[in-house]
Parts: structure tokens; C-alpha cells; sequence
């Protein structure tokens, strides 16, 4: 014979236990999640250390060098308060020279 146990709950006290069990079960995740980021913020700070370092390093050299520096260097804009429109050629001479087109018209 099959033995029934009966138990009665209140819906309140089912709801709590619900929302403590799962605070317990964010409870770890959470923590596990700001140790890793702690750990990525450390890493970052480190790089951004030794590749100013490099850089000041490359600086020292150059100076010591007393060497230009062989990649030109191209501002963006000419002048911080002007932008610069890019000249586009006439529609008429883009198709000339994209069909291979002779200068006289038929």
C-alpha cells in the first residue's frame, strides 16, 4: 500500500522560501562575477601601463637617435573647425573613364 503524507503549506511561506533560495543561488554568481571583472580591471591597468611605457621607451630612442619618424603622420582635418568635403569628379567624366570612352560624343 501506497502511504500518503499530507502537508500543508502556506502560499506565503512558499513564496519566501522561493525568493531565499534563489538569493542564495545568485549569491555566488555574483561574487564569482566581481572577482573576474576586479581580476579584467587589473589586467587592463597593467596593459595600459606597459604600453605607455613602450611608447616613452620608443620616444627616449628616437630622441636618442635623433631619427625622424619613418611612418608619416596625417592629421585628420587641417583645421579643428573645418571639415573638409571630398572633391568628387563630374558624372560626366566618371562615366567617360569608367566605360573607356573616347573624348568626342556620337
Amino acid at each position: 500500500m501506497l502511504v500518503l503524507i499530507e502537508i500543508t503549506m502556506n502560499v506565503f511561506v512558499l513564496g519566501a522560501l522561493l525568493i531565499a533560495a534563489v538569493s542564495i543561488g545568485f549569491i555566488p554568481r555574483t561574487a564569482k562575477l566581481r572577482k573576474a571583472q576586479r581580476n579584467i580591471d587589473r589586467l587592463e591597468k597593467e596593459m595600459l601601463a606597459n604600453h605607455a611605457e613602450i611608447l616613452a621607451l620608443q620616444k627616449e630612442m628616437n630622441i636618442k637617435n635623433n631619427q625622424s619618424s619613418r611612418t608619416p603622420i596625417v592629421p585628420i582635418r587641417e583645421n579643428g573647425n573645418e571639415t573638409k568635403k571630398e572633391a568628387t569628379p563630374d558624372p560626366v567624366v566618371r562615366k567617360k573613364v569608367s566605360s573607356g570612352g573616347s573624348s568626342t560624343n556620337q
